[in-house]
Order: structure tokens, then C-alpha cells, then sequence
């Protein structure tokens, strides 16, 4: 994992919106948080993108949703989706004040 993370170190990507209106997005931190999360450091990480936790949480849910086919995993996807939308608009509000 060391190598994945120093070469991702090394392409990470510029936000368009930052480098366009000069303020952050709402997913800004989620490239360092993931390489945080990566490299163990999760204090970093939720120091970087807090919303990246409960993203990735849903991501498997949203996995194990779609290859079960089973309608009953849906309830559980749909709380996980509202989750990590609380957490990402709080991050950005906390950020933007």
C-alpha cells in the first residue's frame, strides 16, 4: 500500500471550482483524506474530509445492494446516502464560517 500511496501522492488532482472561484468545494480534502485512510492515519483522515468515512460505508452498501439484488438492503442504502449528504454539507458549512 506504501507504493499506491506515494504514487497517488504525486497525481493528485486540482479542484476546478477552487482554482475557478478560489473557494472550496464540498469534496475538497477527499484526494488527502483517502491517501490518509490509506497510509492508516485516521485521525488525518477525518481531519482532511470527515464525509469520507460515511461515503465509503455507503459505497458498500451500494455493492452488496446491487449484487444481491435484494429489495431489502434498499432502506439501509437510503439512510447511509442521507448520512453521508448530512456529513458533507455540515463539513462544508463548518468549512465556509
Amino acid at each position: 500500500m506504501k507504493t499506491i500511496s506515494h504514487w497517488l501522492e504525486g497525481h493528485l488532482l486540482s479542484c476546478p471550482v477552487k482554482a475557478a472561484a478560489g473557494i472550496d468545494c464540498p469534496g475538497c480534502g477527499f484526494q488527502r483524506a483517502l491517501l490518509a485512510l490509506l497510509r492508516g492515519e485516521l485521525e488525518a483522515c477525518w481531519h482532511y474530509y470527515p464525509p469520507l468515512i460515511p461515503f465509503l460505508c455507503t459505497m458498500v452498501l451500494l455493492v452488496i445492494a446491487v449484487r444481491s439484488r435484494l429489495r431489502y438492503r434498499m432502506p439501509a442504502l437510503a439512510v447511509g446516502v442521507a448520512t453521508t449528504s448530512i456529513f458533507i454539507v455540515v463539513n462544508y458549512a463548518v468549512k465556509m464560517f
